[in-house]
């Protein structure tokens, strides 16, 4: 059985666990731990004020739980392939896996304009020169494999995938089980109550969030979702 290409994005969170891991020693002995700044302000990284010592730092810079989450995935994957293989009425296949793993949502500490910074990328990837990466649309659009194009006014990063349009509350408010099955027809998903927060409409269009970063990454695969698991 031959596939020119069949990708399987998976994804899952560390929140709860990245609460309880220690704080990588260079953050805790950094000389401006308290306020760590990064300029000229990266424009694919967000605005805001400066990283301080809040939650967010102590949580999701910390190694322990990136390694827990791309261990995690690694399993996952294995799963995927695994259950895809049990299916009576698909012939036997071979899987060449190549695998795209990379983290959003948390810190990393790098080399920017000559500087040795802590880079925050929230909602955003690192995109450097030839780095792979993935951005995902919502439950019925398309996602991309991309490339990194390495460019130093974003931070080398790329954005994460879509982003909200509106908050989880709204979604819920705004919209009837019936609209979001109507959204994701063609594609084999959950179409209940418990899903309407994640529902496309409440998303970007994802072609428009390409489209704006074409100078950080190339497109180098277009996936069109067939199946998607909300767990």
């Amino acid at each position: 059985m031959r596939i020119a290409l069949a990708a399987a994005p998976v994804r899952e969170g560390t929140r709860r666990t990245s609460y309880t891991a220690p704080l990588p020693r260079e953050i805790e002995t950094a000389p401006n731990y308290d306020t760590i700044r990064a300029r000229p302000r990266p424009r694919a990284c967000g605005s805001g004020p400066a990283v301080t010592r809040g939650r967010l730092f102590k949580a999701a810079s910390r190694r322990r739980a990136q390694r827990f989450a791309a261990t995690n995935r690694e399993i996952m994957m294995q799963h995927v392939v695994d259950a895809v293989r049990g299916v009576p009425a698909l012939p036997p296949f071979e899987a060449h896996l190549e695998a795209v793993n990379c983290h959003h949502n948390y810190v990393a500490q790098e080399t920017h304009f000559g500087a040795r910074v802590f880079v925050t990328r929230k909602g955003a990837v690192r995109a450097g020169r030839g780095d792979l990466g993935i951005v995902p649309g919502s439950m019925g659009a398309r996602s991309y494999i991309v490339r990194g194009k390495g460019n130093p006014e974003s931070f080398e990063s790329c954005s994460h995938g879509a982003g909200r349009t509106m908050s989880r509350t709204e979604a819920k408010r705004r919209f009837t089980v019936a609209d979001h099955a109507a959204a994701t027809a063609g594609v084999e998903c959950r179409k209940d109550a418990g899903v309407i927060d994640e529902t496309p409409m409440a998303y970007k269009p994802i072609d428009a969030v390409m489209a704006a970063q074409e100078d950080l990454v190339e497109i180098v695969h277009t996936l069109r979702q067939v199946v998607c698991v909300k767990g």
